[in-house]
């Protein structure tokens, strides 16, 4: 009996290892397979809606929210199954495409991906756009003057130690590369990278330092700060009634971008991951996010279903003219090694 007794006991301490070490050592991306999982930015989703579409379709969503491209690229790198949809900006997208990360949507299965605006329609059908903007600077008119429209700002030493970029390489180093009159697409000769180089170091040498948009945002109307570069958008959700903020878009150039869905080579649930975008491409769904969020959506038709003071917004919607200006990322090209070494040089 005592050697049964042991014997069952041993058993048992072995099931419970077993169960232990099975619960312990199973894949990262151990989760509800019913569960549709987000991975987007801080501060970048509306939760109600969310909700709505919870209550509509039965589907459980779970929003993971990060800072910057590079953790965004990180964690679907580390762990594609843990995450079904990710929002990827368009600077690290062609990485993201030609990396392996993503998988095409099949676009039988989004019945109005034809409202998408022809503009933005182009990366169908790898990745979904969602909202397009400008990466500007919002500026304190009471430190520096209010038609100030020069990215020649952040190398003036009358603003020393007042400067914040983006603490992320493809925003950050599109000032230096404007400067040295070459695109944000361009690869540089020696003589030029030479140049940018001390661009770079003249940026340094003037206190700038680094924060995400919300934080440099914040900077500035602490007054810590009197020139941050942010987003339009996020200009206007922080800080559009404060009369002394302005948002400036620099006559040199500027980024105009857009963010895209892309759905995880590994995701587990791509039927929820297809009826969300759905979902999110309805007018009135894309308005509302517009309306909050304060950037358009590239749905035909939502912008009508915005109210007037949004629609009349010129940081919202930039006048052609000034559209003109601003770069994008192009698709095809993965990140240029040289940013990510200016980048760098600059946080010395």
């Amino acid at each position: 009996m005592k050697r049964s007794a042991i014997f069952i006991a041993f058993l048992g301490v072995f099931a419970s290892l077993a169960l232990y070490f099975f619960f312990h050592s199973s894949s990262k991306t151990d989760r509800k397979t019913q569960e549709l999982v987000i991975l987007t930015w801080e501060d970048y989703t509306d939760r109600q809606m969310i909700s709505d579409f919870e209550r509509e379709t039965g589907i459980a969503v779970t929003v993971v929210e990060i800072k910057t491209s590079s953790e965004q690229v990180a964690r679907l790198q580390d762990d594609p199954a843990a995450f079904d949809l990710v929002v990827v900006d368009e600077s690290v997208l062609a990485y993201v495409l030609n990396a392996k990360l993503a998988r095409p949507f099949d676009l039988t299965k989004i019945p109005n991906i034809t409202d998408i605006t022809s503009r933005f329609g182009t990366q169908l059908p790898m990745a979904v756009p969602q909202f397009w903007g400008t990466a500007g600077y919002i500026i304190d008119t009471r430190q520096v003057p209010a038609d100030t429209d020069s990215i020649e700002m952040l190398w003036d030493p009358r603003y020393r130690g007042r400067i914040r970029l983006l603490d992320d390489a493809p925003d950050a180093i599109v000032p230096i590369l404007h400067r040295a009159r070459l695109s944000i697409n361009d690869t540089a000769s020696a003589e030029q990278e030479s140049a940018i180089t001390r661009h770079a170091e003249g940026l340094r040498e003037n206190g700038v330092s680094f924060g995400d948009t919300f934080d440099n945002i914040a900077k500035v109307m602490d007054g810590t700060v009197w020139i941050a570069q942010t987003y339009s958008g996020d200009h206007l959700y922080k800080a559009r009634d404060i009369p002394h903020l302005r948002f400036v878009l620099p006559r040199e150039g500027f980024r105009l971008w857009a963010d895209y869905f892309v759905l995880s080579k590994s995701a587990r649930n791509q039927a929820a991951a297809h009826r969300f975008i759905s979902f999110r491409l309805r007018p009135e769904v894309a308005a509302r996010a517009s309306s909050t969020f304060f950037y358009p959506c590239a749905v035909n038709g939502s912008e009508k279903l915005l109210r007037p003071e949004l629609r009349e917004n010129s940081v919202m919607f930039p006048a052609m003219s000034t559209l003109d200006r601003g770069e994008r990322y192009e698709r095809n090209k993965d990140p240029i090694p040289l940013h990510q070494k200016l980048f760098n040089l600059m946080k010395k």
